[in-house]
């Protein structure tokens, strides 16, 4: 939002972020997590076989007008049901339905978003992908052989579970293996720390009947 304000500003050149390496590859910070169908579900993250992506409409518009990278646009045709049907810049913008072209054109020559195998050490996530999920705007599957299998090995402070080895599988569409995701009631309650941040709902292993040190306290013991 700050970013938006300060967009054409040339008072102070440091003012526009998009000169700014840090600031240009938040956006692409998600894009590794996608799979064809959601983005996992790891800590607090989303609800339980939530169906979204990390990565909204909103920051995906900004990223191919600003950046004109043609993955954006291929995730915006993701996002938008494997359409370019509708898609349409702000009502400010001088001609809002452009987009619409702007993404089909770039499907035409560059095809859908593909996403492949990745390893993000630092953020703690892999992922082995294969195959491919070709859906019409309607949502009806023409074709989706897509599958992927995920491990978590991240952060487990603040708003993340006891999931350290957490293993997730999709396939066909389908999630086979969801995380509890977002807790319903948040704070001390029981189902919450017993349950859904428990290790005992996760798909991983628990030692000695007892739930998973936070990486903090880990790393604090760590000499």
């Amino acid at each position: 939002t700050v970013n938006e304000v300060l967009d054409g500003y040339e008072g102070y050149s440091a003012a526009n972020l998009y000169n700014n390496p840090k600031f240009v590859q938040m956006f692409y910070s998600n894009i590794p997590l996608m799979s064809s169908g959601y983005t996992p579900q790891i800590g607090d993250s989303q609800s339980t076989l939530s169906k979204d992506h990390w990565m909204g409409t909103t920051v995906a518009v900004e990223g191919w007008r600003k950046l004109r990278d043609p993955v954006f646009a291929q995730i915006l045709y993701l996002l938008n049901g494997n359409s370019a049907k509708g898609l349409h810049y702000d009502i400010t913008d001088a001609e809002p339905e452009r987009l619409e072209r702007e993404v089909q054109e770039i499907i035409n020559e560059y095809g859908e978003f593909e996403i492949k195998s990745d390893i993000m050490t630092n953020f703690g996530f892999a992922a082995l992908r294969d195959g491919h999920d070709f859906s019409n705007a309607n949502g009806a599957t023409a074709s989706n052989t897509s599958r992927d299998v995920w491990m978590y090995f991240g952060s487990t402070s603040g708003h993340g579970h006891a999931d350290t080895l957490n293993l997730g599988m999709t396939a066909f569409g389908l999630n086979f293996m969801p995380d509890l995701a977002y807790p319903e009631t948040t704070g001390t309650q029981p189902n919450r720390l017993q349950w859904i941040s428990f290790v005992l709902s996760h798909n991983t292993v628990m030692v000695d009947c007892e739930n998973q040190k936070s990486n903090s306290e880990i790393r604090g013991k760590i000499k």
